[in-house]
C-alpha cells in the first residue's frame, strides 16, 4: 500500500516550534500528519497507529523539554516508530530524530544490536544553523524508500494510445464507456477490507497489552466480528 504522509511526534511543550515545523514542512511540499488531524469523537490512539501505518518517515522531535520528563505522550509513539521500523532493512530511512534544542537522545532498544541514539538525528538549532539543518532533513525525507518522489513507492505508468474515432463512429459509439454497478461495488469493498482490517490490527495489538481479563475477553469478541467482516466482503 502507497505511504501517504510523515509522522510528526512531538511533546506538547514543544508546540509553538513544532507548529513552525510542520508549516514549513507542508510549504516544502511534504505530507505531514500530527495529531491535531484527530477529530472530536475519533479514538486518538487508533488514529495515531493508523497514521504510523500510512507514513512514509516518521519524524521524531527531541528536546530538553522531553529529556527533563518522566512522563510524556512522545514516548508510547517512539516504542511503536521503533516496532514499525524493524520492518524496515538496516540503513533505509524510516525514523529520524530531530532535536530542537541541545539533548540527549534517548537510549531505546530497537532491536538486539542497536539502540534510538545510534540513528543519525539533525539539529534545527541554533537560529543561525535551523536552515541548513531544516534542508538537510528535507534531503533525508526525500531519500526514505516510500517517499512519494521515490520511483520505488509510485509506479510508472504506462502511457496508453488515445483511440482516434473513425469518420463513421456514431455518438453511441463514442459515448465514455460507465463502470458497472458489479465494478463500483468490488471498489467499495475493497475499501472497507482494508478498514477493517486496520481495526483487526488494532484490536489484536490492544488484546495483547490488555491486563484485565474482561477486556481481554471484549477485544476477542471485537476480533472475532472483525475478522467476520472481512470474510463477509471478500466473499
Amino acid at each position: 500500500m502507497p505511504k501517504q504522509h510523515l509522522f510528526l511526534s512531538y511533546c506538547r511543550d514543544n508546540a509553538d516550534e513544532v507548529r513552525r515545523l510542520h508549516d514549513e514542512l507542508v510549504a516544502a511540499g511534504e505530507a505531514v500528519w500530527w495529531d491535531k488531524n484527530i477529530l472530536p469523537g475519533q479514538d486518538w490512539r487508533f488514529e495515531i497507529r493508523k497514521a504510523m501505518r500510512n507514513a512514509y518517515a516518521i519524524l521524531l522531535c527531541l528536546s530538553k523539554e522531553t529529556e527533563a520528563r518522566t512522563t510524556s505522550g512522545i514516548y508510547p509513539e517512539a516504542a511503536d516508530a521503533i516496532v514499525a521500523l524493524r520492518e524496515y532493512p538496516p540503513g533505509d530511512i524510516f525514523l529520524i530524530p530531530v532535536r530542537l534544542s541541545e539533548c540527549e537522545i534517548p537510549m531505546i532498544e530497537i532491536d538486539a544490536t542497536r539502540t534510538l541514539d545510534r540513528l543519525q538525528f539533525v539539529d534545527l538549532f541554533p537560529a543561525g544553523q535551523r536552515d541548513a539543518g531544516f534542508q538537510r532533513l528535507l534531503q533525508a525525507l526525500r531519500a526514505a524508500p516510500y517517499h512519494p518522489s521515490s520511483s520505488s513507492a509510485t509506479p510508472t505508468a504506462t502511457p496508453t494510445a488515445t483511440p482516434t474515432p473513425s469518420p463513421t463512429a456514431t455518438p453511441a459509439q463514442l459515448q465514455t464507456p460507465q463502470p458497472s454497478p458489479q465494478s463500483k461495488s468490488s471498489g467499495q469493498n475493497s475499501g472497507a477490507i482494508a478498514l477493517w482490517k486496520e481495526k483487526l490490527a488494532y484490536f489484536q495489538e490492544q488484546e495483547v497489552i490488555a491486563a484485565d481479563p474482561a477486556q481481554k475477553f471484549a477485544l476477542k469478541k471485537q476480533i472475532e466480528e472483525a475478522q467476520q467482516k472481512i470474510l463477509e466482503l471478500s466473499g
